[in-house]
C-alpha cells in the first residue's frame, strides 16, 4: 500500500490533516475521496492505516487513524537502525548523481545526511542557493521514503564546509573516510569489526569527483578517522 506523509505536528489523537502539497496530490492527481483508505507515516517512525474523512478543502485534506501498526517489511531494518546510527557526509556531486545518492541512502536506512563542500567540489552554492538546494533535497528524501515504505526521514543538513563537517563528529563514533589512495585497510574490514549487537554510531565521508586532497585526508586522520578503500 502506498505511503502518504503527515508530519507529526499535524496529528492530534486519531485525527490528522495533510499539508498542501500532499493534499493536492491526493485530490487532484489521485482523485481520492472521503471514505478511501490509505497508509500514512509521520517521518518519525510511526505508520498508521487511515481513512479520509474530509476532502472538501484541496489544500487541507483531513483523515482519521484506524489503528497504529508497524510495517513488517521494514521490521528487520528498524531493528538494525535501533542499534546502528549511520550518518553520511557526501561531497556534493554534479548533475543528477547527487539526487540518486540521496534517494538510495534514504532507501538503505541512513540516519542523517550532511552534504559537504570540499576543496575539489565542483558545485559551488551561495547562501540562498544552499537553502533552495536543501529544500529540493528534502523533497527527494521524502519521495524516496514514501516509495520504499520507510517510516522515518533522515535529516539533511545545509551544505557544510569540509572543516565544519569534520568538526561535527565525535571521537566516540566510528569515523571513516573513503580514499582511493588507501592501499591497506578496506571498508569491509573496518565494518566487520563493528559490534552490531550494541548501539554504535558510524560517520562515513565520501569525496567529490576529483577525490579528497592530501591536506583533507591529513585533517581527517588527525581527528581519528580511518581511511579506507572500497
Amino acid at each position: 500500500m502506498p505511503n502518504f506523509f503527515v508530519p507529526a505536528r499535524n496529528i492530534q489523537g486519531t485525527s490528522f490533516f495533510f499539508d498542501e502539497t500532499e493534499s493536492r496530490h491526493l485530490t487532484r492527481v489521485l482523485r481520492k475521496k472521503e471514505g478511501d483508505t490509505l497508509q500514512i507515516f509521520d517521518g518519525e517512525g510511526s505508520v498508521y492505516p487511515a481513512k479520509l474523512i474530509d476532502c472538501s478543502e484541496p489544500k487541507k485534506v483531513r483523515g482519521e487513524i484506524i489503528t497504529a501498526t508497524l510495517n513488517p517489511e521494514r521490521s528487520e531494518l528498524d531493528r538494525v537502525q535501533s542499534r546502528i546510527s549511520l550518518s553520511i557526509y557526501p561531497a556534493v556531486l554534479k548533475g543528477p548523481r547527487f539526487d540518486w545518492l540521496l534517494e538510495k541512502a534514504t532507501e538503505l536506512g541512513v540516519s542523517s545526511i550532511c552534504p559537504v563542500s570540499t576543496d575539489r567540489t565542483l558545485v559551488k552554492l551561495g547562501p540562498s542557493e544552499a537553502i533552495a538546494k536543501q529544500n529540493r533535497w528534502e523533497k527527494i528524501i521524502l519521495a524516496a521514503a514514501k516509495q520504499c515504505g520507510r517510516a522515518d526521514l533522515p535529516a539533511v543538513d545545509l551544505l557544510t564546509s569540509y572543516t565544519g563537517a569534520i568538526g561535527k563528529v565525535t571521537n566516540h563514533a566510528i569515523n571513516i573516510i573513503l580514499w582511493e589512495r588507501e592501499k591497506k585497510e578496506s571498508l569491509s574490514e573496518v565494518l566487520s569489526e563493528v559490534p552490531i549487537k550494541k548501539s554504535v554510531t558510524i560517520n562515513l565521508f565520501t569525496g567529490p569527483e576529483g577525490g579528497f586532497t592530501l591536506q583533507e585526508i591529513d585533517q581527517a586522520r588527525k581527528k581519528g578517522f580511518s581511511t579506507v578503500l572500497l
